[in-house]
């Protein structure tokens, strides 16, 4: 049996979101940022030292990939492209 189904993606690095079931009502979230490495690079929202990062081919293959940081510290998390 076919159901339908509706793919939502995040509008920051374009993956597909995913329905996890909370405390008190589902919220969207995208397993991308698993299994990524960290590096030295400082968080411009709360200035931490490291960040989760992942490289992404965003455009055509003839242009450079796109970066993608996540802040390391667990009471920021703020996300940001280089």
């Amino acid at each position: 049996m076919l159901r339908n189904k509706i793919l939502l993606f995040c509008p920051i690095c374009r993956n597909v979101l995913i329905m996890k079931e909370g405390q008190k009502c589902y919220r969207f979230a995208s397993a991308t940022w698993e299994n990524v490495d960290s590096t030295a690079e400082t968080c411009p929202k709360c200035e931490h030292a490291l960040a989760y990062f992942m490289q992404i081919q965003t455009r055509s293959a003839d242009e450079p990939m796109t970066t993608f940081y996540k802040c390391c510290s667990s009471q920021c998390g703020h996300c940001w492209r280089d």
